[in-house]
């Protein structure tokens, strides 16, 4: 969800994703991260009940700093990212070793 949001905000168009909620009770608030990072990213989104708009942009900010939360998908997100902002610092990113332990090893060799 969180590396599509960030394509969405890249698009033409707004994008509308329904069902939002479910992400309130992952490893952290993926909700609530997610639009944190877009946040951080120069993109503008609203959420009202269970419904999350995303306004496209022509250009990201950088960052500068994300904290994953000990969220491993939001860890994998930040790694992606780091490959666009190289000075990104990130938070707890060791928590990729529940799913992915080669993650950071792997994405430094794309």
């Amino acid at each position: 969800f969180i590396l599509l949001s960030i394509l969405l905000a890249k698009g033409k168009n707004k994008s509308i994703i329904e069902g939002v909620d479910r992400l309130k009770n992952k490893e952290s608030n993926r909700l609530k991260e997610t639009i944190s990072i877009l946040k951080k990213l120069g993109v503008k989104t609203k959420y009202t009940k269970n419904v999350l708009t995303i306004y496209p942009t022509k250009k990201f900010k950088n960052p500068q700093l994300i904290d994953t939360k000990g969220d491993h998908r939001i860890a994998m997100t930040a790694g992606i990212l780091k490959k666009i902002f190289k000075n990104l610092k990130m938070k707890n990113q060791s928590c990729v070793k529940k799913t992915y332990p080669n993650f950071f090893n792997d994405i430094k060799k794309i």
